[in-house]
């Protein structure tokens, strides 16, 4: 369903995930977005779950907010993703 193509040498899982990455980096504000834009939370949650695989108290604590905003960008930024 996703149309995955894997290298020579690439595991389907591998495929999956080389997408999902280039999905999350797609969430990444223009260069002139200030950092305290709502969108670079939304980016680094997503990016700091999914491909740096941290917990959700670290990301909560590195990030300053609760568990109902982490929440919040959380759903916010996986509609994004499903939408790309």
């Amino acid at each position: 369903m996703l149309g995955l193509s894997p290298s020579p040498g690439q595991t389907r899982g591998q495929a999956l995930r080389e997408l999902l990455v280039d999905a999350v980096e797609h969430l990444r504000p223009a260069s002139g977005v200030p950092f305290d834009d709502p969108a670079w939370c939304a980016y680094r949650i997503m990016r700091q779950r999914y491909i740096e695989v941290q917990t959700l108290e670290v990301i909560c604590r590195e990030l300053g907010i609760s568990r109902t905003t982490f929440y919040r960008y959380h759903k916010d930024a996986l509609d994004a993703l499903a939408y790309i």
